[in-house]
């Protein structure tokens, strides 16, 4: 076998097992989300960080009512606890979708959310259904730094994202959070 052939068989090895290293961490989140639906808001949604605001605040904050209506998708939406601060601000007209690859983390949205006019997506985000240049902010809830490929789901954002759209995402960090 020549030197191309071996570095393209460890190539095609390498592909391989990344492609179940995804499909394992796919897994496992969708193992313990199905087991503990609403575990990160249930956690994060009244913990204070350095401002004296939960880092569900600040996302919220991010969406204004002064360039009404909207389009905000919820990336990682988890049980739509961010998705419901947002209803309960009575922001005017904004479109408000939540995308999770979550069965039951959308089953706990959908009550949550139950009485609200939000569109609920069960989906990867490497792979939206949304149109391009379809959506004005994305927040995603420490959930982003959890979708492989990343690559992939920033090629995403980029596509869906309007000319001048935002993404803000809040990751965790010693540095946000008060001891």
């Amino acid at each position: 076998m020549t030197l191309s052939g071996v570095a393209a068989q460890q190539y095609k090895q390498m592909t391989f097992l990344k492609r179940q290293e995804l499909e394992n961490s796919d897994n496992f989140l969708q193992s313990f989300h199905s087991r503990y639906p609403g575990v990160t808001s249930k956690l994060f949604a009244h913990a204070k960080i350095y401002t004296g605001f939960s880092s569900y605040d600040l996302l919220s904050e991010h969406i204004s009512d002064e360039y009404a209506p909207l389009t905000v998708l919820d990336l990682g939406c988890g049980d739509g606890f961010l998705l419901e601060q947002l209803c309960k601000r009575k922001q005017k007209k904004h479109h408000l979708i939540g995308v999770d690859m979550s069965e039951a983390e959308l089953h706990a949205a959908k009550k949550r959310l139950a009485s609200q006019d939000v569109t609920l997506l069960c989906e990867k985000a490497h792979n939206l259904s949304l149109c391009d240049s379809s959506v004005d902010f994305v927040l995603s809830h420490l959930s982003f730094m959890l979708m492989n490929p990343i690559v992939d789901v920033i090629k995403e954002l980029r596509r869906v994202l309007k000319l001048g759209g935002v993404f803000t995402a809040v990751v965790p960090g010693d540095y946000l959070f008060k001891l």
